[in-house]
């Protein structure tokens, strides 16, 4: 190799450490506490957004009425777990493309608010970081989300409307790495895997379910408006967070489980 072929190369790899050293600005330190990471970004967390950030559970089931800020605390969350571990992998899940790609863009607005730091690539479903941590929002295929393995956080958001064939078919992403799993919702009917987990007692759940009424950032004036509007049955499932039985039909669930009590008094006709 010519002197002034090996020169070149040598001013090239000086440049290259110039540009990591210098051009490039470091990257903001990132609070290990994510409620503190969570205020760094001008985000004021409320009472059970500040449990759920804070919580180690593996099991997360939030049941939370529209405009409670479910969506926004929950991807915070897998944002906050992308940055402080390398090579954490969050899978984004939900009922539509769309709607992934909504999630998906939810925890874009914090990473920008964040400064992008370790940005390394990104798609329209994907934010690939320099530490190695993936996050990737799939289409609500079953056939498409088959073959990822060792998951550390898999992410369903709308998840009452995820039909049980699909959510079992992710579960053993987190089998190898026993990684957790987040279920947000507004309900969806006494249906589909969702709902029997908010009926079941089984300790292995964290559980949160936050009405509408409850978030400050909602006035009673719209909640008024919104059930003068809507009717009784359609404010109470999106607002009022119930699993109500089809509007349409004829018994409850309960009155036909009812029905099979075997402490029912007998008459004779």
């Amino acid at each position: 190799m010519s002197k002034s072929k090996s020169k070149l190369k040598t001013h090239d790899a000086r440049l290259a450490i110039i540009e990591d050293t210098v051009i490039k600005p470091p990257a903001p330190d990132i609070p290990a506490d994510a409620v503190a990471f969570a205020a760094s970004l001008d985000f004021i967390a409320d009472d059970w957004q500040t449990e759920l950030l804070r919580s180690s559970k593996k099991r997360i089931h939030v049941l939370a009425g529209r405009q409670t800020g479910k969506t926004a605390i929950t991807t915070l969350k897998a944002l906050h777990a992308s940055l402080t571990n390398s090579d954490f992998l969050t899978i984004i899940l939900s009922p539509s493309e769309r709607q992934s790609k909504i999630t998906f863009q939810a925890l874009l607005r914090h990473y920008a608010a964040a400064g992008m730091p370790c940005f390394k690539a990104s798609t329209a479903l994907t934010l690939d970081l320099t530490n190695g941590s993936q996050i990737i929002a799939l289409p609500a295929s079953e056939g498409k989300t088959r073959g990822y393995a060792s998951v550390d956080l898999l992410l369903v958001d709308e998840a009452a409307q995820c039909s049980d064939a699909l959510y079992f078919s992710c579960m053993p992403f987190v089998a190898v790495s026993d990684g957790s799993i987040i279920l947000i919702s507004t309900p969806f009917g006494q249906r589909g895997f969702f709902y029997e987990i908010a009926a079941n007692a089984s300790p292995e759940w964290l559980r949160f379910k936050i009405p509408s009424s409850e978030c400050k950032r909602i006035s009673p004036e719209f909640l008024k408006r919104s059930r003068e509007e809507m009717g009784e049955y359609w404010f109470n499932s999106e607002y009022n967070v119930e699993f109500l039985a089809p509007e349409a039909g004829l018994f409850s669930p309960d009155s036909i489980r009812s029905i099979f009590d075997n402490d029912l008094m007998e008459y004779d006709i």
